[in-house]
């Protein structure tokens, strides 16, 4: 039986049931998917990346960054949580610390705020706040460290002996935010002078320790003496070798031990020369 155009009834429903699931396609469709991302990448935010914790020595400048995004004639403002104290808004001081400034790198869109000879006291969480609506934040955390540098293997008053036969390798260790300068080492307070191949630096990072290391083939006695490790950015670290032959110890000592290159590690008399050999390969692979 027919209706309408003459078309079966069950023709009819068919196409009624099909018709709501077609989607548009029109241009002004797709135009509005353009407005609507256009309209979502240029909203104003903080770019969290650029905006990252601080880690500094005790004593330096501190700098906290906040990079901002889209932000058109709207103010920034730094506050300190600790004591919910209002630092700045734009370049305007409201803080009479006279160590702190305010920063602004147009081109980048971004606000520093600047600590400088920073304290204890100054470590903790600051916040940048952009007076957009909503209020857009972001909290920067400072930390202060008081940096030290240390001889990997020694100890306070420690003393290293060593076989004239071998090679003396010392590891030094900066703990500092920042990679220092510059890294001397020295000999009974003289600078040595030693090839590329006798000192090795190793920079650090935010998260790991810059390393310097001392390599020297021992030929004579009057290489004994006090070596110094020296960073620029930290106080110095000593370390006392004795260089023996002919297996002789100091008073005191086992004669069944002769301590290698650091105090950590012990070798026994026997075939020394071959075992120093071995250590040193090992040490220099384990780098």
């Amino acid at each position: 039986m027919g209706v309408g155009l003459g078309l079966p009834l069950q023709m009819v429903i068919f196409f009624t049931f099909l018709a709501p699931t077609v989607l548009p396609t029109t241009p002004r469709h797709r135009l509005g998917e353009v407005e609507s991302v256009g309209k979502r990448s240029s909203a104003p935010y903080i770019d969290i990346a650029r905006s990252p914790n601080v880690s500094v020595s005790l004593g330096r400048t501190a700098t906290l960054r906040c990079r901002t995004v889209n932000v058109v004639k709207k103010s920034v403002s730094w506050l300190r949580h600790k004591d919910v104290n209002l630092l700045s808004v734009g370049r305007y001081l409201y803080t009479k610390d006279a160590r702190m400034r305010v920063m602004e790198d147009r081109g980048r869109g971004e606000w520093m705020l600047n600590i400088r000879n920073v304290k204890h006291s100054d470590a903790g969480n600051y916040e940048c706040q952009v007076n957009t609506n909503p209020l857009l934040k972001h909290t920067v955390t400072l930390s202060v460290v008081e940096p030290f540098t240390e001889i990997l293997g020694d100890s306070p008053g420690s003393t290293l002996y060593i076989d004239i036969r071998s090679v003396l390798n010392l590891t030094c260790i900066v703990h500092s935010p920042e990679v220092p300068a510059a890294i001397f080492w020295k000999h009974n307070g003289q600078l040595l002078e030693v090839g590329e191949d006798g000192i090795q630096t190793v920079a650090g990072d935010s998260l790991t320790p810059t390393k310097s290391f001392l390599s020297l083939a021992l030929t004579d006695t009057r290489q004994s003496g006090e070596y110094q490790c020296s960073p620029s950015n930290t106080g110095p670290v000593e370390v006392e070798v004795h260089i023996v032959q002919d297996k002789e110890l100091p008073v005191g000592q086992p004669e069944t031990v002769l301590q290698v290159s650091s105090p950590s590690f012990a070798l026994s008399t026997p075939a020394a020369p071959s075992i120093v050999f071995l250590f040193q390969i090992l040490l220099y692979d384990a780098r």
